[in-house]
């Protein structure tokens, strides 16, 4: 009924577990499933076995005595023999898991079997209908009064009550037409069984058109119980979504976080799952990690409301009018797939108020010049048609990096390098900047310098950004050969 297996492995990779927890929670789920599976079928063999006994009593009672209404009885029970027979196949065959013929399940197999039901019970309300009618013109046997006839309805509401209260329960629990369909039948019974008995009280005080217009009663509760079972059922196969019930999804997926519209929505229902899926709607530029987190948040929200529910969510990237002007230029590089990375987006408003974008674009190094031109120009364009604001755009052309470089690390007694950084560090304007750490590597003849330093921990962000633009600046300038240099700064402990 609940998550199959590979849902649950998917859902479980999202989560930093590791392989032991993740292992057991797997077990815990086929546990539950293999548990569910055990207490829906024995509460349908026990309905089958109680059916049996209720139409057997009631038959035997109802000859002997003559009484249409417990004639009628003894086959609505025969009948919720046939039902319940139906509805313990029909759990068996639903709680087998998806295969590659059934990729859902077979979870519709409990509506099927529902319909049947309710085509037998409209059947024998026409056969009581008829029979009653009858008897009410005057055809048809006498009707004979005792103790048994009394004694076996009376038992039969016991019975009745008993299996309708444990087939409800489970099919609550694990939401089961096939067991509610029977277990309605049960709770029919219960109330069909009270009117037979009324029926027999007036044979016995001399009326009788009692028993007739008993089981004309009986045939009344049974169709409009076939109804009620007929129209879900008929809802179920048809694929029709619970009354409110997407809106009730549609109110809390939008509830989350960056979620800006649902799309398109569907849900159904299949036996004891529910299905769900659905296209939101999501801004272009949130990174991957971010957009399936969001996905992620729904399936658990909509779950919250279906237990159980196997739910598909497909994001859809789209223009949000409220984004920044920096993710609407990040989201349209995404679309560039031979653009790897765009950084130091930055809007310049001139004079004239007019707005211009300078940025820096990275693209595989071998690329020549012509065709890296090509791919930013293409960009460019679609900028400029995007964000018709802009005037003009400038554009740096960066080569992404080959991954690592074979380099040596330089000790402090063979070079001078380190010494001149670090004077360089320790002596800016700003005097709480102290350098904690230097490593230099070398290439070939090309140094690469890694710069560590301490500083103000009060200095605001913007503030110390500048200091490491001024130490990378005068290191560049100062050590010849020098092909990068970073620097990390932290707040004075």
């Amino acid at each position: 009924m609940c998550y199959n297996l590979l849902n649950f492995r998917l859902e479980y990779k999202t989560y930093k577990h590791d392989e032991k927890v993740i292992l057991m929670m797997l077990e815990a789920d086929q546990f539950n499933q293999q548990e569910m599976i055990k207490e829906k079928n024995a509460v349908a063999k026990s309905s089958v076995l109680a059916a049996v006994l209720l139409t057997g009593m009631k038959f035997i009672v109802g000859y002997s005595t003559g009484s249409l209404g417990i004639i009628s009885e003894a086959l609505h029970s025969g009948l919720d023999f046939v039902a319940a027979f139906i509805t313990y196949i029909a759990v068996k065959l639903s709680s087998k898991p998806p295969d590659e013929k059934y990729n859902y399940g077979r979870g519709k197999v409990e509506s099927f079997s529902a319909l049947i039901e309710t085509l037998l019970l409209l059947a024998t309300c026409i056969w009581i209908i008829h029979e009653a009618t009858d008897r009410l013109r005057g055809q048809g046997g006498e009707v004979e009064t005792n103790i048994w006839a009394f004694l076996v309805m009376g038992i039969s509401i016991i019975i009745d009550y008993s299996r309708s209260t444990a087939l409800y329960r489970v099919a609550k629990k694990y939401n089961s037409q096939a067991l509610m369909a029977d277990a309605l039948h049960f709770s029919s019974d219960i109330l069909s069984s009270a009117v037979v008995i009324i029926g027999l009280i007036f044979v016995k005080i001399g009326y009788p058109y009692g028993d007739p217009i008993a089981a004309l009663a009986v045939a009344v509760l049974v169709i409009f119980a076939s109804y009620r079972l007929g129209k879900e059922t008929i809802n179920c196969l048809m694929d029709r979504a619970p009354e409110g019930l997407s809106q009730k999804i549609e109110d809390t997926v939008l509830a989350i976080e960056n979620v800006s519209k649902i799309e398109r929505l569907r849900v159904r229902v299949a036996g004891s799952e529910t299905f769900v899926d659905a296209n939101i709607s999501v801004s272009r530029a949130l990174p991957l990690e971010q957009a399936h987190k969001i996905a992620n948040d729904a399936e658990i929200e909509i779950q919250k409301i279906l237990p159980g529910a196997d739910v598909l969510i497909h994001l859809d990237p789209i223009d949000i009018p409220s984004e920044s002007m920096i993710n609407k230029v990040i989201a349209i590089a995404y679309k560039h797939t031979q653009i790897k990375e765009t950084h130091n987006i930055t809007f310049l408003k001139l004079e004239d108020q007019k707005l211009c974008l300078e940025l820096h674009v990275e693209v595989d190094p071998d690329l020549t010049l012509v065709e890296a031109h090509n791919i930013v120009t293409a960009f460019e364009k679609e900028l400029l048609h995007e964000l018709p604001m802009l005037s003009s755009i400038n554009t740096h052309i960066d080569i992404v990096s080959n991954g690592s470089i074979d380099c040596k690390t330089v000790g402090i007694k063979e070079t001078d390098i380190i010494k001149k950084i670090e004077s360089i560090v320790n002596n800016l304007g700003d005097k709480t900047t102290k350098c904690t750490d230097i490593k230099v590597r070398m290439s070939g003849k090309d140094y690469f310098a890694s710069i560590q330093c301490v500083a103000n921990p009060d200095l605001k962000i913007v503030e110390a950004h500048e200091i490491c633009d001024q130490i990378e600046l005068k290191v560049q300038n100062s050590v010849k050969n020098l092909k990068y240099v970073l620097v990390h700064i932290e707040p004075k402990q």
